[in-house]
């Protein structure tokens, strides 16, 4: 076969001159690695779009046609970054394109744009799953890179589980807000949960729930006046169970407290392995704990839930009653907790916000919030607004899940307040 025609237009790729920070870097050479591929491509009179016809015309293995047909077509750098072959794949579409009939200089571009690729990556990451995970932060999709980054997450809890010992099938936060019988004041009720909750070591103590109130304004408030849901468990220095979702024998747990007003709902040691799995469910209520209109230092209501748990997902729910009149439906947000980080503040402390991979879903009525992974869960809610003597169809839920979440973060449902009546 004859030589194909070259254009003289191309030219090899080199690297930049000058410093360049890593978006103007990734910016200047991934089109290149494009536009180099699309032009051998086109020489070999073979579509973008068709690894089929790239497979067989280079003698790739379909994977790998596939991932060099994505980065030809990927009009975004970025997102390109996570379909590029590894080194040994890149030496296979080398090798390849050196047997093929193409002109000497159109795949020594190519060549010359894969040495600026590896370079960008050795400067800048060290290796190509950190490069993926920076580049993912400037995508133009960024929902999808948050998804693709559930598989990072998962690796994290899996680490995690070995480092403290201890893991969960799933974590539930349902939080309800209705009308006090206290003018001008809100009553809330909280159940939360640890299901098969199991430890990997012995001698672990943990809390299946932390309770902290604060104002906007970072004042901590005492958070010790609850109610349990289960009358049975409401004496004073006793955890407030829901011991009809527990398993059998009860948890071992006793209340922790600390400075700041926080309490902590702990888990005692015990044993280890599947066969010690347990699922602890709580409920209780405040009566007039919060206020129900905007003032000058409670202008937002925040629904937190501490991630500190390794945990596979977790489930936080808001409950409103149709008589409170705040804005809806509440926004969303993921704060890092890590003593040495940005620290939360209010909710909207700058630098402590996390990419969250999850919206907000409109639950309904309760009749509609089944979940499939959870079947208590119905029975659960419905619990908590029988002891707020409540029918289930005065409230409306919201629902975040995310899977693999982060610790330590405090993952947040917020809505601002009312005005108060003229």
């Amino acid at each position: 076969m004859s030589k194909l025609d070259y254009q003289t237009d191309l030219v090899p790729a080199g690297l930049p001159q000058e410093p360049l920070t890593f978006e103007q870097h990734v910016l200047a050479v991934l089109p290149a690695l494009r536009e180099a591929l699309e032009s051998a491509f086109r020489l070999l009179d073979v579509q973008c779009d068709a690894p089929q016809d790239l497979a067989r015309r280079l003698r790739l293995d379909k994977s790998l046609s596939w991932k060099v047909a994505r980065i030809a077509r990927e009009p975004d750098p970025f997102a390109a970054i996570a379909h590029l072959p590894g080194p040994e794949g890149l030496d296979i579409l080398q090798q390849a394109l050196g047997r093929s009939d193409l002109p000497e200089p159109v795949v020594q571009r190519v060549i010359d744009c894969r040495a600026a690729f590896e370079a960008l990556v050795t400067l800048h990451a060290g290796d190509r799953g950190t490069l993926e995970v920076m580049a993912g932060q400037f995508a133009r999709d960024r929902q999808r890179h948050l998804l693709q980054m559930e598989s990072h997450r998962r690796w994290s809890y899996r680490g995690n589980s070995a480092t403290w010992g201890v893991s969960a099938r799933m974590q539930l936060s349902a939080q309800f807000v209705l009308p006090s019988a206290t003018p001008g004041r809100l009553d809330l009720a909280v159940a939360a949960g640890l299901f098969d909750f199991r430890r990997l070591r012995p001698d672990v103590t943990w809390a299946v729930s932390q309770v902290r109130r604060y104002q906007d304004n970072d004042n901590p408030l005492s958070a010790e006046k609850f109610e349990a849901v289960d009358p049975d468990y409401g004496d004073v220095g006793r955890v407030p169970l829901l011991p009809e979702f527990c398993s059998s024998p009860l948890p071992p747990l006793r209340i922790v407290r600390s400075t700041g007003g926080l309490i902590r709902f702990e888990l005692a040691e015990g044993e280890v392995g599947n066969t010690a799995a347990m699922t602890t469910v709580l409920a209780w209520t405040y009566r007039g704990l919060v206020p129900r209109y905007l003032s000058d230092v409670d202008k937002v209501g925040q629904h937190f839930v501490t991630l500190s748990t390794p945990a596979e997902a977790v489930v936080h729910e808001v409950w409103v009653h149709r008589d409170v009149a705040v804005h809806l439906p509440p926004r969303s947000g993921l704060f890092n907790l890590l003593p040495a980080g940005p620290l939360f503040k209010g909710g909207y402390a700058a630098g402590g916000e996390l990419p969250l991979p999850c919206e907000v879903e409109p639950v309904g009525r309760l009749s509609e919030a089944a979940m499939t992974d959870l079947p208590q869960h119905a029975r659960i809610v419905q619990r908590v607004m029988d002891r707020l003597q409540q029918p289930a169809d005065a409230f409306t839920g919201y629902r975040l899940r995310l899977k693999y979440p982060p610790i330590p973060t405090m993952l947040m449902l917020a809505y601002d307040l009312e005005n108060p009546p003229a």
